[in-house]
């Protein structure tokens, strides 16, 4: 390459450059100014769940049911350990942190944040299902995740 062709490449970037700033300045740029209801809308028209903040998913976990099974008719002489089992209920949209702290506060874990490192590392995050567990106090964390998973 010669010093004319160099300086012509050269000479043609900048051109390039120029035409595309030029038009990048002459086109309009619409900021989109949406209320908060808008947004609400355009999220729920595709498809996405809203959670307003009086609904956070501790408060979820809360109100859950968590008291021990009952049974319906429990035969004479037959003694149910009621404090061993415990009822959890898993909602839509909860997430293994917020079912791990569920089963902190239930007493069947000790540790929520290694129960959920559990759950994430055994791909055990991804297939929790939704519905209400009946699980009993001293299973592992191997037991825990099969039920919640089934």
């Amino acid at each position: 390459m010669n010093k004319q062709t160099m300086r012509s490449f050269g000479f043609g970037l900048l051109t390039a450059a120029a035409a595309l700033w030029l038009f990048l300045q002459m086109e309009p740029v619409e900021q989109a100014e949406l209320s908060t209801d808008e947004m609400i809308e355009h999220l729920e028209a595709e498809q996405y769940i809203i959670q307003k903040a009086e609904e956070t998913p501790s408060e979820t976990a809360e109100t859950a049911p968590e008291t021990p099974a009952k049974p319906s008719s429990p035969e004479a002489g037959t003694a149910v350990p009621e404090a061993d089992t415990v009822s959890i209920s898993v909602t839509a949209g909860m997430t293994s942190n917020d079912v791990s702290t569920q089963l902190k506060t239930a007493g069947l874990i000790s540790d929520a944040a290694a129960f959920n490192q559990f759950l994430t590392e055994n791909g055990y995050s991804a297939k929790l299902q939704v519905g209400s567990f009946e699980l009993k106090k001293g299973m592992s964390a191997q037991n825990i995740a099969d039920v919640l998973t089934k």
